[in-house]
Parts: C-alpha cells; sequence; structure tokens
C-alpha cells in the first residue's frame, strides 16, 4: 500500500507539529493546524515525516529540520499507513477518532461516546516501542 501524502499550508507557521500527530483544516483561513478538538469532524490526517524533492530524487527527513524555525507547509497523510500519537489504551482493530489531547487520537468507544464520535481517522494495525503511539492504517476518503 502506497501512502497518499498531501502538503498543506499550516495556519500558524511556527506551530510545532510532530510526526504522528493529528491535524485538523481550520475554520478561519483553511490551512492546518494541530486537531485540537474531541471527536472533530474536521480532522484530515496524519503528520508525515518531511520530504523534499531535489533532481527528481525524494529525500526523507524524521521530524523537523534542526536548522528550520519556521515551516510555511507540512506533509499530511490522508491515506495509507502512519505511526499515530495515542491517548490512552488502545487494542490492534480499534478505529481511531481525535482525542481531548491536541494532536492525539483514540480509540472509539461506541458504548461511551454514543453515535457522536466525530471522524473515523483509521484502524490500529501494530503495537510500537512507545506506549502513546501504535501503526494505524489511514482513511480520510
Amino acid at each position: 500500500m502506497e501512502n497518499i501524502i498531501a502538503s498543506f499550508k499550516k495556519t500558524n507557521p511556527t506551530e510545532i507539529i510532530d510526526k504522528g500527530e493529528l491535524v485538523e483544516i481550520s475554520i478561519i483561513d483553511q490551512g492546518i493546524t494541530k486537531c485540537k478538538t474531541e471527536y472533530s469532524r474536521l480532522a484530515i490526517g496524519v503528520a508525515a515525516d518531511k520530504f523534499v524533492r531535489k533532481n527528481n530524487i525524494v529525500y526523507f527527513y524524521q521530524g523537523r529540520d534542526i536548522n528550520e524555525e519556521v515551516q510555511e507547509s507540512l506533509n499530511v497523510i490522508v491515506n495509507g499507513v502512519a505511526t499515530v500519537k495515542v491517548l490512552g489504551h488502545v487494542n490492534i482493530g480499534d478505529l481511531l477518532i481525535s482525542s481531548e489531547e491536541p494532536g492525539k487520537a483514540k480509540a472509539a468507544r461506541y458504548q461511551e461516546d454514543n453515535s457522536n464520535i466525530g471522524r473515523i481517522l483509521g484502524k490500529v494495525i501494530q503495537y510500537t516501542d512507545k506506549d502513546d503511539e501504535v501503526i494505524a492504517i489511514i482513511n480520510f476518503s
């Protein structure tokens, strides 16, 4: 499966958005910002590794460039497989929604959340070495 990555203008170029954090469309300027709303219906994807194309070769960088203080745009995985920052315990097979903690997803719990679960972001397929992240299939179709 090949990831579909799109580059979006950031609402605030100095906002730090780390790899794996959820992003949403800002209704103010249609730029992107870190997802700050639980059950967000404006979520559009997961921050990806930054990449730069030079001479038709794509170079990937983990996170932010050390020398870069301002980042006007951000690459976002809108479909594919991604590392996702999560809040609380999630199981393999859980559906992910935005949480109350900025940039993090959580497992959708239908009995607790009723039908107001917001936008389904993807499905957990694998754990990682870190307690606060998982690998998930992202599908923003």
